[in-house]
């Protein structure tokens, strides 16, 4: 539903149409059209044009903390990846040692 600050700029809309209509005839509309149906579609178009500016803006605000909350993932996952980096030279230099020692190994039964 519009909520008081929508309502008001219908009205004011409706206030400026009806001004202009004393001044000036609308384009391609006569008279009694114009008292008819044009303000009524008129606010019909404007509540849904306002009604989707507020559904965007929700939509937006969603969209940003989103966003936010991904950025703050990605950098989650970059320390998990720094931990890993580091995690995997410690399994190769461990390997390496366990390579060192059983050759030392093999050295010293063949001996």
């Amino acid at each position: 539903m519009l909520n008081l600050r929508s309502q008001d700029t219908v009205n004011s809309i409706i206030r400026k149409f009806y001004v202009q209509k004393r001044f000036e005839k609308l384009q391609g509309l006569e008279d009694s059209q114009v008292k008819i149906g044009a303000p009524r579609n008129m606010v019909k178009a404007m509540v849904y044009t306002i009604e989707d500016k507020e559904r965007s803006s929700k939509l937006s605000r969603k969209t940003e903390g989103l966003v936010d909350e991904n950025a703050k993932l990605l950098k989650n996952v970059g320390e998990l990846e720094d931990e890993l980096s580091i995690l995997n030279n410690l399994k190769s230099k461990m390997r390496t040692r366990l390579n060192r020692r059983d050759a030392k190994i093999v050295k010293l039964n063949a001996k």
